[in-house]
């Protein structure tokens, strides 16, 4: 429910007439009687567009579809006109999905490979790498580079370990990968031998079907500009995949797991909720 009190001093505020604007259609307007502070109907301070055509917009673009497109279909349901693609972008950038995790106890196994992402440069790609659970369908850690360098490799491990329950008891006991040499280095020195290095050839094995199909997504992927676009584009794109997942955990898969955080817009405006299952 919106609230009807003046964001200046807190005090009740009175409809004061509507407003139509060229863009977004009709608004109301309110009025504070105590501080005369004039404001209009926002879900979100300081922007424009109501909170329902941002989250469709984001929602858009997460499910694949290149702002072009994006910007015809809001037009199209909602029946306003945006000016720029660079105000979609901004939205994207600015209002995020967030889930974080941790696990409490490991699967035996865990899957990892890395896949190509287009850019809009040709034959330059970068790289998303991911490490999948078989037995809960989350992704435990991901990374974006340029290369597929042993320092990177390193960084994705890294990050995994991150979300390892405390103690080496509870770690996998194998991750399994492609014949990538950078992988066995990198999972040695990360884990200290504590983790074996489970290999695999792609192309004449079946074994790690896992991180495969989960790979099959990559062709609704945008093309990118930048690593770091391409990083956080993931990093939603990543947590909303993991959110859908966990919440229809049951049994001992979802004990597996504790969730830290979850939020559908993370930014300075954005409320925080708690999630449990």
């Amino acid at each position: 429910m919106k609230s009807n009190r003046c964001p200046n001093c807190g005090c009740p505020r009175i409809k004061n007439g509507k407003r139509r604007l060229k863009l977004i259609g009709t608004v109301q307007n309110y009025l504070c009687r105590n501080c005369g502070c004039q404001a209009r109907d926002s879900d979100f301070t300081g922007y424009m567009y109501p909170r329902k055509i941002i989250d469709a917009a984001v929602s858009l673009y997460q499910s694949g579809i290149t702002l072009e497109y994006v910007k015809i279909n809001i037009e199209r349901i909602f029946g306003i006109t945006i000016k720029s693609l660079s105000a979609i972008w901004n939205w994207v950038q600015i209002f995020r999905f967030k889930f974080e995790f941790t696990f409490l106890e490991m699967f035996h196994i865990l899957h990892g490979d890395e896949t190509k992402a287009k850019t809009y440069k040709k034959g330059k790609y970068f790289w998303f790498w991911a490490l999948k659970c078989p037995f809960t369908k989350l992704i435990v850690a991901w990374h974006v580079s340029e290369t597929r360098e042993l320092g990177e490799a390193k960084d994705f491990f890294k990050k995994a370990k991150k979300r390892f329950p405390i103690g080496t008891a509870f770690w996998p006991k194998k991750i399994r990968t492609d014949s990538m040499p950078s992988y066995y280095r990198a999972i040695m020195e990360v884990f200290s031998r504590e983790v074996k290095h489970d290999k695999f050839k792609s192309f004449e094995e079946h074994s790690n079907n896992e991180i495969e199909n989960f790979f099959r997504f990559k062709r609704r992927f945008p093309r990118f500009h930048t690593p770091e676009s391409a990083k956080n584009y993931f990093d939603s794109w990543v947590a909303q995949h993991n959110e859908r997942i966990a919440k229809n955990l049951k049994g001992k898969a979802a004990k597996m797991i504790q969730v830290k955080i979850f939020a559908k817009f993370w930014n300075m405006f954005a409320t925080m909720v708690s999630y449990g299952f």
